[in-house]
């Protein structure tokens, strides 16, 4: 019985995405939302990411299979569902690679709990550009 409110309880603190630092790490790693940036993550990682407009993130997202392909996919326009919000913010006064529009990145090993932390933080933070999927 102590074993599974243990393991219960230990479950319930993966979810939280203050747990392990998640949210921190996402504030104090950015980038510029740049293809030469994208392109220094190494291939195939999972995890969440947020990208930024000056110092809010305007959207959060997360990819089971590999972080740089999902981030270039954004920076190309090729998911128009969210660049569609993208583009209205930021992409449109041209600011991509300004140093005002930023991204970063936490690498998840676990893939099953990745979607789990990304809706935490689109919770907790109510990005612009996720409101729609609230």
């Amino acid at each position: 019985m102590r074993l599974r409110a243990f393991a219960s309880n230990f479950q319930n603190k993966l979810m939280d995405p203050s747990y392990f630092g998640l949210q921190y790490s996402l504030r104090q790693n950015l980038h510029p939302f740049t293809a030469a940036e994208i392109r220094k993550i190494p291939e195939n990682l999972s995890g969440v990411y947020a990208i930024w407009l000056v110092d809010e993130p305007i959207y959060v997202g997360m990819a089971k299979s590999c972080l740089r392909r999902r981030l270039l996919a954004h920076l190309n326009n090729d998911d128009v569902s969210v660049n569609r919000c993208l583009y209205t913010k930021i992409g449109k006064r041209g600011i991509f690679g300004g140093g005002v529009v930023s991204f970063s990145t936490v690498q998840i090993p676990t893939r099953a709990l990745v979607p789990e932390l990304e809706k935490a933080l689109i919770q907790e933070w109510q990005p612009e550009c996720n409101r729609q999927f609230l």
